[in-house]
């Protein structure tokens, strides 16, 4: 077989390859399942804080490589108080200004995110340095993440736990 021949047969294979994962994320009837989940999930840095350290919450997106848009709003927990402008390590992905309500006040807590990864990006990652001034347990759940296009979302609620300093922790010891 010539190596033009070889090159054609490839990459029609490859177009055909990409294209059925395509029609599996827009959920064409009876095409093949992708092998890569494009999904969201949360995440905190830590289970447990002192009240008033920063802590991350990390939202990550996972894609399957095939370049189809996604987009989502996040909300973050009542309680849970932002320090600085959120981050990003993503080619194509954009975390927008706080959401407006149907009045046009911007919430702090809710964020637009979307993305158009390339080929090549599997992971998109958001971080929010995130804090709380009170002693709680707080959770990020599948419900903080509304009007999900193109992803799959969490399956369970990411938790931290904020507490005040215990008097004896710290103590030197002797």
């Amino acid at each position: 077989m010539s190596e033009t021949r070889f090159r054609r047969q490839a990459r029609r294979a490859a177009v055909a390859l990409v294209a059925a994962a395509a029609a599996s994320t827009v959920g064409a009837p009876g095409a093949v399942a992708s092998p890569l989940a494009r999904s969201v999930g949360v995440g905190f840095s830590a289970v447990a804080s002192a009240v008033n350290a920063n802590r991350v919450l990390t939202i990550t997106v996972t894609t399957d490589g095939i370049i189809l848009p996604w987009s989502f709003s996040f909300t973050l927990p009542t309680g849970i108080t932002r320090n600085g402008a959120p981050t990003d390590n993503c080619v194509n992905g954009t975390i927008g200004p706080p959401v407006r309500s149907a009045r046009g006040a911007a919430s702090p807590d809710t964020w637009y995110l979307s993305g158009n990864p390339m080929p090549t990006e599997f992971v998109c990652t958001f971080t929010f340095s995130v804090t709380s001034a009170t002693e709680a347990i707080y959770q990020s759940c599948p419900g903080a993440i509304t009007g999900l296009s193109g992803l799959s979302g969490p399956g369970s609620c990411a938790t931290i736990r904020f507490e005040a300093p215990h008097p004896h922790r710290g103590a030197v010891a002797r």
